[in-house]
């Protein structure tokens, strides 16, 4: 395990031992943060950008450990070889609120997608991501005084509608994750473990350029029957960079691809009450389909 280097303000040079650890360097910003389960979890990321969200795991043991040592809650990258990581400039004084536990949201099921059997995955940006299908959808009220449709809206903007599941999950909001992040997952889940994913529920609003926040933004990771009588595991969480559709305007899903199921699990619980940030219609309740 590396340790700070003396002389050089927090200075810290490490040696990856676990893919993990790479691709956490990899991202150029680390972090260390509780989330509101009052886990202590590692964020891998831009600061204002979505960020992978990871628990402290076993194999994260000795990269915690050694940022621990460096006296600051996070940290730059600045250079590969060796890798060489120092306090962040931009750190936030003062103690930093908690992040909210991947349970309390992410609660819409993703279905895998599939090509011949394999997982579809495609090129996007400079990377990869892999296809998992939202099959839910929110049909929104519209008026039309003649001059085109507008949106029924309530007193925060958001648009009015109830929640729909598709039952054939052949049309919804198709999301794509990092691939490299989904099999990095995939391989600390472990042989004979279920790796499913569910994701944030979309709150469309009509903001003054059109439609805003009708796709989800991040999904959570968990690993079925991870110990006995516990039910699913929070593996981590992950942004989502591309998505194909929205759930006002859904996609439907080309001829030829399969569509797995969700896996057997609490995939999506009951949400309850009302849609976040709107007080002015009731939000059905999420099922397991």
């Amino acid at each position: 395990m590396a340790a700070p280097t003396e002389g050089v303000g927090g200075m810290i040079t490490y040696e990856p031992r676990a893919a993990v650890e790479g691709a956490v360097l990899e991202s150029g910003r680390v972090e260390l943060a509780v989330d509101t389960a009052g886990r202590e979890v590692i964020c891998a990321g831009p600061r204002l950008l979505p960020k992978v969200v990871l628990p402290a795991g076993a194999d994260l043991q000795d990269l915690l450990e050694c940022l621990a040592a460096g006296g600051a809650r996070a940290f730059s990258v600045v250079g590969t070889d060796p890798w060489r990581l120092e306090p962040a400039r931009d750190e936030q004084a003062g103690d930093p609120s908690p992040l909210t536990a991947a349970e309390e949201y992410l609660v819409m099921g993703l279905r895998p997608m599939r090509l011949d059997g394999r997982p579809l995955r495609v090129a996007w940006g400079r990377g990869v991501v892999r296809l998992y299908l939202l099959p839910w959808t929110l049909p929104a009220r519209t008026l039309n005084f003649g001059h085109g449709p507008r949106f029924v809206v309530t007193s925060t903007r958001s648009v009015v509608g109830d929640w729909l599941g598709v039952p054939d999950a052949r049309r919804g909001v198709v999301v794509g994750l990092p691939e490299a992040w989904v099999g990095i997952l995939e391989r600390r889940a472990g042989p004979g473990a279920t790796l499913a994913f569910r994701c944030d529920v979309p709150v469309p609003w009509v903001g003054e350029h059109g439609l805003a926040n009708a796709v989800p933004t991040a999904a959570g990771a968990y690993v079925l029957g991870a110990a006995p009588g516990t039910g699913d595991a929070w593996a981590a969480t992950l942004p989502v960079p591309m998505t194909e559709g929205n759930v006002v305007s859904p996609v439907l899903v080309p001829d030829g691809i399969e569509v797995d199921p969700v896996a057997d699990g609490p995939w999506e619980r009951e949400a309850g009450g009302s849609l976040p940030g709107s007080s002015d219609f009731p939000m059905e309740v999420l099922t397991s389909r």
